[in-house]
């Protein structure tokens, strides 16, 4: 019988394939913020479907991340830049994606080895992301332009991204450690990350429904 904790983890690991389900039925009927989700979703497809197949042929699967995190924070300041237009200058994204796609490089390149995890970038990446969350959640609460917030598809997806990297950024952070501690202790760890993917990847199947 598998244990619970790799359960978890298998089903994270094909969840993706959800809201990419959803994106081929509706992608017609998305909106520009939502069709930035719509990639965000292929290339965490890509990643997963990658990385699950270097793990099976035992190789080091870690460099993944170090391309998957700028290519990420790339799609997730875009999405913000599209729902939070007018609200803070589009510079500010601009310089914000180039600025952390730079330092993604250089900690790859001087600072942490591809074969080890980027630990830097994924907390910075993680605590930036929550940031954006926070932005997004005071506009629409000093605004209340928005009636019905569980209709709303932005709404689902921020809170996803809220959930997933507020429970992760620690973790991010401490990645390297924790792969050299005691081998049940790591796989329970790993398993509370992929419990916060599955919740992300749900909030965001459900943005994707909701998106008109």
């Amino acid at each position: 019988m598998t244990p619970w904790p790799k359960l978890i983890i298998s089903t994270a690991t094909f969840f993706v394939a959800l809201p990419a389900t959803v994106v081929i039925f509706r992608y017609r009927q998305l909106h520009s913020a939502m069709k930035i989700m719509a990639l965000y979703v292929f290339l965490g497809g890509v990643i997963q479907i990658s990385s699950s197949y270097l793990s099976a042929q035992k190789h080091n699967n870690l460099w993944l991340l170090h391309i998957y995190t700028p290519l990420e924070f790339g799609c997730i300041i875009w999405f913000y830049s599209n729902v939070l237009q007018g609200f803070l200058k589009r510079n500010v994204f601009v310089w914000g994606g180039l600025g952390f796609a730079l330092l993604s490089a250089l900690n790859s390149a001087f600072l942490q080895d591809i074969e080890s995890f980027n630990t830097y970038g994924r907390s910075l990446e993680g605590i930036l992301v929550i940031v954006l969350c926070l932005i997004w959640c005071y506009r629409t609460l000093s605004e209340m332009k928005i009636k019905r917030l569980e209709q709303d598809p932005v709404f689902w997806v921020n809170t996803g991204f809220l959930l997933y990297f507020s429970g992760n950024v620690l973790l991010f952070a401490f990645s390297n450690y924790i792969v050299n501690i005691n081998r049940t202790l790591n796989l329970y760890i790993w398993a509370f990350h992929a419990t916060f993917s599955i919740l992300l990847y749900f909030f965001i199947t459900m943005g994707l429904w909701k998106a008109k």
